[in-house]
């Protein structure tokens, strides 16, 4: 094989490494995050700020992935932006209590719920698929 072949062949061995790298990471901090709203507890009024340096760090290298996959981290990593809004505002507004903005909070943190189940499956099935 000549060396532009090798180097070629290289280059998409790099490239697939950094593109499993970044889907497990993508995946890690999904699954980090439900985790994390799932002990959000009404009664103790504290909002949770949720994660987001994997899909800070990866959100404009993602074109490998399924479009469905791409959109339901969008739309997860987009609830979460409106539920650590809530956190900083209740944070300034401690005058009215923490869990002021609850339910608001409780919304976005249901609608990253339900976008990262899809999220998740769409990952874990890439993942396996390009194992190698």
């Amino acid at each position: 094989k000549s060396a532009y072949e090798l180097g070629q062949k290289q280059q998409l061995k790099e490239e697939l490494k950094a593109r499993r790298a970044a889907a497990s990471g993508l995946l890690a901090e999904v699954r980090h995050n439900v985790q994390l709203s799932a002990t959000f507890s009404p009664s103790n009024h504290a909002l949770i700020p949720f994660v987001t340096d994997i899909w800070q760090a990866a959100k404009g290298r993602l074109e490998f992935l399924d479009s469905e996959v791409q959109e339901s981290l969008r739309g997860g990593y987009a609830a979460i932006g409106l539920a650590n809004a809530w956190v900083t505002k209740d944070l300034h507004h401690l005058k009215h209590g923490q869990g002021y903005y609850e339910k608001d909070y409780v919304n976005s943190v249901q609608q990253m719920v339900k976008a990262f189940q899809e999220a998740e499956k769409g990952l874990s099935d890439w993942l396996r698929d390009n194992q190698h």
